[in-house]
């Protein structure tokens, strides 16, 4: 039998529960795209898609599912606390999108925009990248709480609370699961003020020494909004380091002052195309860059040594930094451990979200 008559049934069975508007066929995937408007309508797609023993997948890039979810309905910020810093968004809200609403309020998501601007905030949670944050944390970190469903249909919300008062927490198995054990439908995410940025950047004459200077202001207890080593930029005969600093002015000042005489030590010298560099650190994504992988500090250097020109190291931390260029081979998922396999299995017994072979 053709897939075409079997989709087709498909999507009529979907339309009934969430609209035909909102339901169609993409030929070429030979999959059903969904798109809800709510969390509910998502548990009545997950109902369908058990009831006739479908695969599904949210915004998959392959489209192997049969059901493909498209949250670009859900993209409204339901609510935005100025005071305690937290903001709760539809997970189908572009981090772009979400960054120009705070920016209204004078808030700003930090450093995981420049990476991942054109990204739903459910994937950047679901399916995080090394790139991703800074040496303030990583995107994930950000998160205090989730909405979400289950395979079975259990529509649900986790509290912002320590631990020890609420027991295990049901949002560390969605978050960076890929997809394979719920759906993220909103996040409660924490914000920062928005301040004045300032820029700084040095150049280097080889790779190696701006590595090493950016190692030294972490470990001196610097943590810039940005912090990222590149030879992308028409910087000549050299590479660089830059950095964007988003703290009072006086101890902009001071930290500026540091990574100058780190640099200058280590045979740097400040490079003066600010608004060159004021430009492209404030690109809001690099669609020409997704391949990335995160590199400990102890493969730090044979790594950046290793990748060819043009690259870059950026979301600096003190376990080490995202090693991004079109030659870099993404690190394959951990997929599956005993423990993960265990909560798959205990969350989606029947193999909604992923088949077995598609988690290994």
């Amino acid at each position: 039998m053709s897939w075409r008559p079997k989709a087709a049934a498909h999507a009529r069975a979907l339309a009934e529960v969430i609209g035909a508007a909102n339901v169609s066929l993409v030929e070429d995937c030979r999959c059903v795209v969904a798109r809800p408007g709510a969390a509910s309508d998502v548990a009545a797609v997950l109902e369908v898609a058990r009831a006739s023993r479908l695969t599904v997948e949210v915004a998959s890039r392959d489209r192997s599912p049969d059901v493909v979810l498209d949250l670009a309905r859900m993209a409204r910020v339901l609510h935005l606390d100025d005071c305690s810093l937290l903001v709760h968004v539809q997970a189908g809200s572009t981090l772009a999108q979400l960054e120009a609403g705070l920016g209204e309020r004078r808030l700003s998501l930090g450093a995981a925009l420049r990476w991942g601007g054109e990204r739903t905030v459910g994937a950047a949670l679901a399916s995080p990248r090394p790139a991703e944050g800074g040496p303030c944390g990583r995107f994930l970190d950000a998160c205090s709480a989730v909405d979400g469903v289950l395979a079975d249909g259990t529509i649900f919300s986790t509290r912002m609370a320590p631990r020890r008062a609420t027991g295990p927490d049901l949002a560390h198995a969605l978050l960076g699961a890929r997809g394979t054990t719920g759906v993220i439908t909103a996040a409660w995410l924490r914000v920062t003020r928005r301040l004045p940025t300032r820029h700084a950047a040095f150049v280097f004459p080889d790779r190696a020494a701006p590595v090493a200077v950016a190692r030294a202001l972490l470990d001196r207890g610097l943590r810039p909004a940005q912090l990222s080593v590149t030879d992308r930029l028409d910087a000549p005969a050299g590479t660089v380091l830059a950095l964007a600093l988003d703290v009072p002015s006086e101890v902009c000042d001071a930290a500026i002052g540091l990574a100058a005489d780190l640099a200058t030590s280590a045979g740097g010298r400040p490079w003066p195309a600010v608004a060159t560099l004021e430009e492209w650190l404030a690109r809001p994504w690099l669609p020409d860059l997704r391949r990335q992988r995160f590199v400990p500090w102890r493969e730090l250097d044979a790594a950046w040594a290793a990748c060819p020109a043009p690259a870059e190291l950026t979301a600096f931390s003190p376990a080490g930094a995202a090693l991004v260029a079109e030659s870099v081979t993404p690190a394959a998922p951990v997929f599956p451990s005993p423990t993960r396999a265990a909560i798959l299995h205990q969350l989606d017994p029947q193999g909604l979200f992923s088949r077995p072979e598609r988690t290994a």
